[in-house]
């Protein structure tokens, strides 16, 4: 799988690789997924939502979530590094076995 281009949707980003780069607006589609084994690096992500997923054996480096419903998202054996929840709900919220340093959470 190749690295998506500037312009690719999230959605076609997401079914065509694993190496995800750029900003992505979700177009508000709600993704309740299980995301495994996936890189966001220097990676934005806006007006949508992954409530209710699953995100296992994933990296995060400079990744800023934008409006992006987390409400019961897992993050488990996930790696963070300079990671951001801006006006994101993450009410039941849950990060088990993740390594890095924590994400940083700001307010709406």
């Amino acid at each position: 799988m190749e690295t998506p281009k500037a312009g690719t949707s999230f959605e076609q980003a997401y079914l065509t690789s694993k190496n995800l780069t750029g900003v992505f607006s979700l177009d508000g589609a709600v993704l309740d997924d299980k995301i495994e084994g996936y890189t966001f690096h220097d990676c934005t992500l806006t007006n949508g939502s992954f409530a209710g997923s699953n995100f296992e054996n994933c990296i995060f480096k400079n990744v800023l979530f934008n409006g992006i419903g987390l409400e019961a998202t897992v993050f488990r054996n996930c790696f963070f590094e300079d990671i951001t929840f801006k006006k994101c709900p993450i009410d039941m919220i849950r990060m088990e076995h993740c390594t890095g340093t924590p994400p940083q959470i700001l307010p709406s």
